[in-house]
């Protein structure tokens, strides 16, 4: 089932990214890991960027993740500012839905967010918060498309 699922949304950002080639936004797809009270999740997300002004970028962020016993689906939506030429600062705010041990719950979550771009490298640092819980989070991405 887990396997099944990260093929599913690997293939979905492939295809995303082959089909929105579109100037002027970003489109990445990333290995994600976190830690939280005793559980390590490993999984995958993908996010679009679109340019507001000259630093400011909207975005939306999609990400599945699975471990300890737990699954987590995120779907979140903010903007990011660049401070420097590859290092931003970023926030997201969405529902998050998880289910583990034969229960789920969805919560309304609020993820800050520090990172560094370089050529079609994305690496982040997220800290996601709801529901009661916290749970730190490292993404690395790569960059299918680029301004």
């Amino acid at each position: 089932m887990m396997i099944r699922s990260l093929i599913v949304v690997f293939f979905l950002l492939v295809g995303i990214s082959l089909t929105s080639r579109a100037q002027s936004q970003d489109i990445t797809g990333g290995l994600d890991l976190s830690f939280g009270r005793g559980a390590t999740l490993f999984g995958v997300s993908g996010r679009f960027e679109k340019p507001i002004e000259n630093r400011f970028s909207w975005m939306a962020t999609a990400g599945l993740q699975f471990g300890s016993g737990v699954t987590l689906f995120t779907l979140q939506g903010g903007a990011k500012y660049t401070l420097e030429e590859n290092v931003y600062l970023g926030a997201e705010i969405g529902p998050l839905f998880a289910s583990g041990g034969g229960a789920s719950d969805t919560a309304f979550g609020f993820t800050p967010t520090i990172g560094y771009k370089w050529d079609k490298f994305d690496l982040s640092s997220r800290f996601f918060l709801g529901g009661g819980g916290s749970l730190f989070n490292i993404r690395f991405a790569y960059v299918f498309t680029s301004r």
